[in-house]
């Protein structure tokens, strides 16, 4: 069985989601944060399909990931699953306001000036 993040030990779930990745050619893997908050940004993804390997990977390691996305991917009924997720709607329209950024319950947010 591949790694969790500490102090979440494996689920049914992420053991299904950790055969299943594996059934399809992949190893989920996990190296130890350093901290216990981190910030890692992945980019560029080439096809729509990575969302889907990165969901699973969340799964499979139980890593509490939250990613953002562009808030017209939150409409009805999408949005339950992305907001489920750990998705974070952000309207581009209003760039630079991080009051419009809809955090989840689970996350926190500081806001620095740069």
């Amino acid at each position: 069985m591949s790694d969790t993040w500490p102090n979440r030990p494996h689920t049914l779930g992420s053991r299904l989601t950790v055969r299943a990745l594996r059934l399809a050619g992949w190893t989920p893997v996990l190296v130890a944060p350093p901290t216990p908050k981190v910030v890692a940004c992945v980019a560029p993804h080439t096809s729509n399909h990575d969302f889907l390997l990165g969901v699973m990977w969340k799964w499979a390691t139980r890593s509490p990931v939250h990613f953002v996305a562009k808030h017209s991917l939150f409409v009805f009924p999408v949005g339950i699953f992305m907001r489920a997720v750990g998705g974070i709607a952000i309207d581009r329209r209003r760039a630079g306001e991080t009051s419009s950024m809809r955090w989840s319950s689970a996350s926190t947010a500081t806001r620095r000036s740069c």
